[in-house]
């Protein structure tokens, strides 16, 4: 039978519930979104990001796929462009070997709706389809700033590669040596970065990003190669008060003048495969004035280290960031998250070369 991949409308909802539900059967954990209309970036929001489903139907019978893509303004030096990240795809081959080539479908319909796409992360699966579709991947840090020693070495999955490394770490953990070394590691990032000069910062917890937001944008838009954009409109659409991710904004500031912006989170992992049953604080997103990068760094730290987390991670990939993170005693855990550029992706950076 003829499978059309389209726009996931109201009544496809019940074809996914089957097809959720054929998935669970067959053993997978993976599900696609019950909802036809996304709670969070529905498109209408905001002109400059949206959310829209896809969905692969059969004979207009059965779902048998589906996946989202973000679309979102970006400047590419200084120019807009729109840009696409992907979520997904989950598609019945996980559990069934006659569907399986609809991935290559999958991902040559979303190439034809968005030529430059961007993922974080994938199943090893998908990422070897990846792989021989031309996508480009890029092995990126993780950022880590640890708060309780102990508890982490305890509990961290993602340093426990091997059996013998595990028995290291709770040897480290029990002796208290981990947490000397940890301490004295994070400490020399500290000090090597310094105090920043002038006037102490200090942060607030706002609801929304103002006009504000507007002025941090225009001073720092200039500083990057390409940069999603970050003015108030698109922020509040992204990190609305009262919904999905549940960020707390930060407004940090030095005497009257406004410097940058942090949004955290705190989120408790039970059992988790990478971070085991910790509390962990998520940097989410930043921006600074030019020069002040530490300083909200550092505010977004201590704010999360108040709030009783084990852990802090973030995904920063521009290395101003990542030193300014690495001032505020974060160190890097090398090749941690795949970052995967479409072929229109890659032929987009290289045609600003």
């Amino acid at each position: 039978m003829p499978i059309r991949i389209q726009p996931y409308a109201t009544e496809h909802e019940p074809l996914i519930q089957d097809l959720n539900r054929r998935l669970a059967d067959g053993g997978s954990d993976w599900a696609f979104y019950k909802n036809a209309k996304p709670r969070w970036l529905p498109e209408g929001v905001c002109p400059n990001v949206h959310r829209t489903y896809f969905v692969a139907v059969e004979d207009g019978a059965h779902a048998r796929a589906g996946y989202c893509l973000k679309f979102e303004t970006f400047l590419l030096e200084g120019e807009p462009v729109e840009m696409a990240s992907l979520q997904g795809p989950v598609s019945e081959g996980l559990v069934d070997p006659a569907q399986g080539m609809l991935a290559f479908r999958l991902f040559r319909d979303m190439e034809d709706r968005a030529q430059r796409i961007f993922a974080w992360g994938a199943s090893h699966r998908v990422l070897g389809l990846m792989e021989r579709l031309k996508w480009r991947q890029f092995r990126m840090p993780l950022q880590v700033k640890v708060l309780r020693s102990r508890k982490f070495m305890s509990e961290a999955r993602l340093l426990r590669r091997s059996p013998r490394m595990g028995r290291l770490l709770d040897l480290l953990a029990a002796s208290g040596l981990g947490a000397i070394g940890l301490s004295l590691a994070q400490f020399g990032l500290q000090a090597l970065a310094g105090t920043p000069s002038g006037k102490a910062v200090i942060s607030e917890r706002v609801q929304a990003f103002g006009d504000w937001a507007d002025e941090i944008w225009q001073a720092c838009r200039g500083q990057y190669r390409l940069i999603a954009l970050r003015d108030a409109a698109t922020l509040n659409a992204l990190l609305p008060h009262d919904g999905w991710p549940h960020a707390t904004i930060l407004k940090v500031t030095q005497g009257d003048d406004v410097v940058g912006w942090a949004a955290v989170r705190r989120k408790e992992f039970i059992d988790d495969a990478r971070f085991g049953t910790q509390n962990v604080g998520l940097v989410v997103d930043a921006l600074a004035k030019p020069g002040f990068e530490t300083s909200v760094a550092r505010e977004a730290m201590r704010f999360l280290k108040r709030d009783g987390v084990d852990v802090i991670v973030s995904n920063f990939t521009h290395p101003t960031w990542r030193r300014a993170l690495a001032a505020a005693g974060f160190f890097s855990i090398s090749e941690r998250r795949s970052l995967v550029l479409s072929p229109g992706f890659m032929s987009a950076l290289k045609s600003d070369d």
